[in-house]
């Protein structure tokens, strides 16, 4: 899976009718599948079924706001053999990209330079898309009347902007192409406006079914791809609070917050590994590079503390790998796992990622590599570039008690439920109630639904559990989980933990025993 994606980069930023940077291609014969990237596109043009897609450089991402739209491709470099145009569709983001830089499918990388590896020269802009009929409206898997996120589809030359029920709304923030509502109802009779990047708008009433497309009649203007990068639009305003459920809690006084998790106890569980300069180190067809962190699977890590290696969690079943090339210098990447291969080998420890094999190697992750990559370097005390440690927060995490067959969700009125999952366990992702982002750092558990954290109130058996609005001097606030016994332990109130009481199915707090009742999964 080694993939070289280097960039070069070229103009000034702004709105350009041109482009010019470099191509590489990625992927087998046909590229990656159109709906693997990171746009995580539910219906794509036709185009992209034989493998006239790309992915844009991460600095012409913007949170991913152009997926879907067409670009017109013409190699200007003097080595290339082709010089025809070529229209590919954009589905997926290029992290180690420059400014101006497209990674293509194989198809249409061979039709625009003639080549079938290489880095050439190229020129491209927007244009429109070869669309038939009008619009898509595609609703997330998970969507329901309390959340509901939509991705544009089918589209002339795409959406910049978004308002579902009278409310405008965010992007999901880059790390997949959807529009999340501020404003919920019915899905059967959802109200949707949409601004195209030529300033065209639509408005409609449509009959939206979760993990569907439904397409409409109206269709935007032809003319000519409209504009080209463009800022994401403003969030809308927030919805009111909802409130809580009485009785109010009354942050306990006392000596908060606690310590955080050990590192040892951390290196059991998923994480990201974070820069000197809070940058992420994310794996990426082979390579290792730094961007910020988007909780995707290119971010997350596990450590396997027998075998001492870093599993990466996008390239399945490969591990990170320092091994010396033929020029004799040290070289890292991801290869496939193998606890007996010595160039797999690591300790992470004081804020460094050192090879437990090769002398003196640590990973060096210098801002100013200019393709973002991280590499492996002689040890330096106090280089900067050097210094790695584990994010302290993870996202997108789900709370399950998979012997009862139970998630933990957050509701909008601040109450908290053990139940079944939306769908199933292997769609636990699109479960918006049941996603928590755990803050280690600060020991507090916030809901990815209603933005409010676990708040456990009273210190006694069977206490009310619901979530709060976050502080991180509540006490009540205080938990972390304990990978060894799975058990997820509050810090103020001394030895109680989280527990499922079997008889009613709340979620409550008890002494801490470790019984079956309290072994809550941390899935990530």
């Amino acid at each position: 899976m080694w993939h070289t994606i280097l960039g070069l980069a070229s103009l000034a930023t702004g709105v350009v009718a041109q482009t010019t940077g470099i191509s590489t291609t990625y992927g087998g014969p046909e590229g990656s599948p159109p709906g693997d990237g990171n746009c995580a596109m539910m219906d794509w043009l036709k185009m992209s079924d034989q493998g006239y897609h790309v992915a844009v450089n991460v600095h012409q991402w913007d949170e991913g706001v152009h997926c879907g739209r067409c670009v017109e491709i013409q190699c200007v470099d003097p080595g290339c053999t082709s010089s025809s145009k070529a229209v590919a569709q954009i589905t997926d983001m290029c992290p180690g990209c420059d400014f101006g830089d497209l990674d293509m499918a194989l198809p249409v990388f061979k039709k625009v330079t003639g080549q079938e590896t290489g880095r050439w020269k190229v020129a491209w802009k927007y244009v429109d898309c070869p669309v038939q009929g009008g619009v898509k409206v595609c609703a997330k898997s998970g969507s329901s009347a309390y959340w509901l996120a939509i991705q544009p589809a089918n589209t002339v030359n795409g959406v910049k902007s978004m308002s579902i029920n009278g409310a405008s709304c965010p992007l999901f923030g880059g790390t997949a192409f959807y529009y999340r509502a501020q404003s919920l109802g019915p899905l059967s009779s959802t109200k949707v406006t949409m601004t195209s990047f030529s300033g065209d708008s639509i408005t409609t009433t449509v009959s939206l079914e979760a993990d569907k497309c439904t397409q409409i009649s109206q269709q935007f203007a032809f003319n000519g791809g409209g504009g080209g990068s463009a800022p994401a639009p403003a969030p809308g305003p927030a919805p009111a609070p909802a409130p809580a459920p009485a009785p109010a809690p009354a942050p306990p006084s006392g000596p908060v917050p606690a310590p955080a998790a050990s590192l040892q106890s951390r290196l059991m569980l998923p994480f990201s590994f974070v820069t000197n300069n809070n940058q992420a180190i994310l794996e990426y067809y082979g390579g290792l590079y730094m961007m910020p962190n988007q909780y995707s699977n290119n971010y997350i890590w596990q450590y396997n503390s027998a075998t001492q290696q870093i599993q990466s969690r996008s390239a399945n079943g490969q591990c990170i790998d320092a091994y010396r090339g033929s020029d004799g210098n040290m070289y890292v990447h991801t290869w496939q796992c193998d606890g007996g291969n010595g160039n797999q080998k690591w300790v992470i420890a004081d804020n460094k990622v050192k090879h437990a094999v090769h002398n003196n190697l640590c990973l060096d992750a210098n801002p100013s590599n200019w393709d973002h990559s991280v590499k492996v370097w002689s040890c330096v005390d106090g280089n900067s570039n050097q210094m790695i440690g584990l994010a302290g927060t993870m996202e997108h995490v789900a709370i399950t008690l998979r012997s009862q067959n139970v998630v933990l969700a957050a509701n909008q009125d601040g109450s908290v439920s053990l139940r079944g999952p939306q769908g199933s366990f292997n769609q636990l992702p699109s479960d918006q109630g049941a996603m928590w982002t755990f803050d280690h750092a600060n020991n507090m558990i916030r809901s990815e639904s209603n933005a409010q954290c676990l708040d456990a109130y009273l210190g006694q058996n069977g206490g009310a559990v619901h979530t709060w609005a976050c502080n991180a001097a509540n006490g009540n606030q205080q938990f972390q989980y304990d990978p060894s016994s799975k058990t997820i332990r509050h810090l103020y109130y001394n030895n109680f933990c989280l527990d499922m009481d079997f008889g009613s199915g709340k979620l409550q707090l008890w002494q801490c025993h470790g019984g079956q009742s309290q072994q809550f999964a941390y899935e990530r």
